[in-house]
């Protein structure tokens, strides 16, 4: 079977549906990286530069929270800023770091165990089920680590001022078709489908990159934490931000579910969204 290979901007918001993936490809200064998290407590980096065309193969470990061999270990991790931030849970423990990839050298381990509250966390534990469903909120640390264990973990990192809006949790793709939640009919543009030769990776359904990243983020079905991190993983006490896709989502249930023609762009620092609404084409600008 096949894996998606999913294109990651660290410009926009990722939505954990997107991030969750196992085979992530960013774009990086002059590198392309792919990144393969599908070997157990390992991730694989395969770069290739866009200059001088070297290429290399890196392995690097997650941190084994497994108590004995009957736990079943899940790990992820998401490139950001040069350092590969790395999730590893069982139902009973968690860890988060990040390996510098300059320095090849380790952060502070950020753990947590079943028996834990979780000290980490501006926000609740809260699980959402998409687009039109209502959130909920979580209790108790079990019940956080058990969704992560029923689900593909993930990461989610955006900067707010000088700090870093990091969601960890896991996520469940909803019923619907490959055009990530968004009706054709409904998304400005093309889609484009391709094939990747390393090991059967397909790509799946692109469409503008900022919309398709939207796409995700409203079609998620996750339990997640918001947590405010500076760069050393210092928890840092205060309120997370909505982001800019929080702010469009909000615009588009006050004014219509069944926008036509829709599409996201950034204009230097601005998002804008576009799209028709009951005979006009509006044009709607909203910043970071």
């Amino acid at each position: 079977m096949s894996e998606k290979l999913e294109i990651i901007d660290n410009n926009v918001p990722n939505a954990l549906e997107k991030t969750s993936s196992y085979n992530k490809i960013y774009h990086i200064d002059d590198d392309i990286i792919i990144s393969i998290d599908a070997y157990e407590g390992i991730t694989k980096l395969i770069k290739l530069n866009i200059k001088s065309f070297e290429s290399s193969i890196e392995t690097i470990k997650h941190i084994d929270v497994s108590e004995n061999e009957d736990d079943v270990m899940k790990s992820n991790s998401l490139i950001f800023n040069t350092r590969l931030y790395q999730l590893s849970s069982t139902k009973k423990d968690f860890s988060f770091s990040y390996q510098d990839l300059k320095s090849n050298t380790r952060s502070k381990v950020v753990k947590l165990n079943i028996e834990d509250e979780i000290p980490f966390k501006n926000s609740p534990i809260i699980q959402d089920g998409g687009y039109y469903s209502t959130r909920r909120e979580l209790s108790k640390t079990k019940q956080y680590l058990r969704k992560i264990a029923d689900a593909n973990p993930g990461i989610s990192i955006y900067k707010q001022g000088d700090l870093n809006q990091i969601t960890l949790g896991a996520s469940k793709e909803l019923m619907h078709s490959n055009n990530v939640g968004l009706s054709m009919n409904n998304v400005g543009g093309g889609t484009v489908s391709g094939f990747s030769p390393i090991r059967g990776i397909t790509y799946g359904h692109f469409m503008a990159p900022i919309l398709h990243s939207y796409g995700y983020y409203t079609s998620t079905k996750s339990t997640y934490i918001n947590c405010l991190f500076d760069d050393e993983l210092k928890h840092i006490k205060n309120d997370v931000h909505k982001n800019v896709f929080d702010k469009i989502r909000l615009y588009e249930n006050d004014i219509d579910h069944n926008l036509k023609f829709k599409t996201i762009f950034k204009y230097n620092h601005t998002f804008i969204l576009g799209c028709y609404s009951k005979g006009k084409y509006i044009l709607k600008k909203f910043n970071p």
